[in-house]
């Protein structure tokens, strides 16, 4: 089963992104597809390899273009159902894209996308959950997951691989903060590193790999809102096909950051959503997203 993730805009009070850069987003769940961003390494203690990417990062649902999304739900797994929730539809996963609707008091509308016909039902309105952080892409496909073993890297996955079922290239910074990096290298290819401060003070930075180009104004040292272009997703420096490799860490330890745990550095521990290798911990982007910019 694969798991589907949206960037959305345009509802008051849910996810939108106006004139001054404001952006809320939300997510909801439902059993579909997926997407990962990918990491490339920078002082490695092997060759460079290119990076792995699914097989269905190549494919796309022709009717998926056509399915306009404004949320994603960040709750858990939630049933859906008639207006007023006495006829069970069916049930709405984490990652879901979704077209958020009308609110009539404790229920919200939501709108998915499915091959053949859009579903809509009613959720829980407790089950929408706002955050202040947005993904990169919009309607993500995972192709590769953070804390993914990788077999021929000998390592875990630190980031997440993604493409667009939308088609839709564009990169957008997922918050608002200062451009540390913006160049080349062998393994990243194309990429930017911005510092944020999340709302405990604290800094986290993240990485966007692989570009064809960079969006307009985007320079080391420069400020940067959440939501803005960073650039136009591609295949440059090591990998094999078109994705976002995206990344968050708490430690800007280089310009060239490693992509498993295998590309340097030694791994002091391993959970689910953190990664704490003696250099930096990586955090998976999906968890920061959910909480706000909290970290696990």
């Amino acid at each position: 089963m694969n798991k589907l993730i949206l960037k959305y805009g345009g509802l008051p009070g849910m996810s939108f992104r106006n004139s001054m850069g404001t952006a809320m987003h939300l997510r909801l769940v439902v059993p579909f597809l997926a997407v990962t961003l990918c990491f490339s390494a920078c002082k490695r203690d092997k060759a460079e390899q290119p990076e792995e990417i699914s097989a269905q990062e190549a494919q796309k649902d022709g009717s998926v273009s056509a399915f306009v999304t404004n949320g994603v739900s960040v709750a858990s797994a939630t049933a859906y159902s008639t207006a007023s929730g006495s006829t069970t539809i069916g049930s709405i996963d984490i990652n879901e894209n979704l077209r958020i609707g009308s609110v009539s008091g404790s229920r919200t509308s939501v709108t998915y996308h499915t091959t053949g016909a859009d579903k809509t039902g009613w959720v829980a309105s407790s089950a929408v959950k706002l955050t202040s952080w947005m993904w990169p892409v919009e309607a993500v496909r995972t192709t590769q997951d953070f804390n993914n073993y990788s077999t021929s890297r000998n390592g875990y996955h630190l980031a997440i691989d993604m493409t667009s079922l939308l088609d839709n290239d564009n990169i957008s910074a997922t918050f608002g903060g200062t451009i540390k990096y913006a160049g080349y290298s062998s393994g990243n290819g194309n990429h930017v590193i911005i510092e944020h401060t999340n709302g405990s003070g604290a800094k986290l930075y993240s990485l966007y790999c692989h570009m064809i180009s960079f969006g307009t104004g985007i320079s080391t040292g420069n400020s940067i809102a959440k939501g803005a272009k960073i650039g136009v997703m591609g295949c440059t420096g090591s990998c094999t096909g078109k994705h976002l490799h995206f990344a968050l860490y708490k430690t800007n330890y280089s310009t060239n950051p490693y992509g498993y745990t295998s590309s340097g550095g030694t791994l002091i521990s391993r959970t689910d959503n953190k990664i704490v290798m003696d250099y930096s911990t990586h955090y998976n982007p999906e968890y920061v997203i959910r909480n706000n910019g909290a970290t696990p």
